[in-house]
């Protein structure tokens, strides 16, 4: 029996996550939960991979990492996220935003070791 790939599990499971409560593929791809989501994954997985000696590429995100650790960078994605979930922003705005920040994700997932 093959066993399943760990990352392609967490990526299920982050995905069905985001789309629980958005019955549509529009409305996953523009809700803040979904930034939410996809921005926990991406965190995880660059904390993971830096400490397994791998290095952050983003150099404004090593120096914040370097400098101050994870708790202001954390502190704000969550700030932002609450701007989204607050405010009247664009769908637009809100889908490129997710998608980038997937994208971040869906690549972390990839180089893992």
């Amino acid at each position: 029996m093959k066993q399943l790939n760990w990352k392609v599990a967490i990526a299920a499971f982050f995905i069905s996550c985001s789309a629980y409560a958005a019955p549509t593929l529009e409305e996953v791809v523009t809700s803040p939960d979904t930034f939410a989501v996809c921005k926990a994954v991406d965190i995880g997985t660059t904390a993971y991979a830096l400490g397994h000696g791998m290095t952050e590429t983003n150099p404004i995100m090593a120096h914040w990492i370097q400098s101050a650790g994870w708790g202001p960078i954390i502190l704000l994605m969550g700030g932002f996220y609450w701007v989204l979930k607050q405010q009247e922003t664009p769908k637009a705005f809100v889908g490129g935003v997710n998608i980038g920040t997937c994208a971040v994700a869906a690549h972390n997932l990839l180089i893992l070791p």
